[in-house]
């Protein structure tokens, strides 16, 4: 819960490529929820398909989720959020209000 909060928080300030080895670590996990916020950062930063395709060859990334990602960025366009449209990795207030809204 802390590491989901503090990846959200500081995922504005992390910049590709210096930070993108310190992101893809938290692929390694395939329990850790990290992970899809990871690869959200991911397919918004690293913007050559074929480059983000690469990393994804990490043998330290289980299978489960390199599958997972790499049907993902088959699948996503690859455009760049327009001036004020919301990022795709979960904000902290996004999950705040998840988290708050379960039973």
């Amino acid at each position: 819960m802390v590491a989901l909060r503090a990846f959200m928080s500081l995922a504005d300030y992390l910049k590709h490529p210096k930070d993108t080895a310190f992101v893809l670590k938290f692929m390694h996990k395939s329990k850790s929820n990290l992970r899809y916020n990871s690869l959200d950062w991911m397919i918004e930063n690293v913007t050559d398909k074929k480059e983000l395709l690469a990393l994804f060859e990490d043998k330290e990334i289980p299978e489960d989720v390199k599958q997972e990602a790499i049907d993902r960025v088959k699948i996503h366009p690859m455009v760049k959020p327009k001036i004020g449209q919301t990022k795709t990795y979960t904000s902290l207030r996004s999950f705040q209000i998840w988290q708050n809204s379960k039973p």
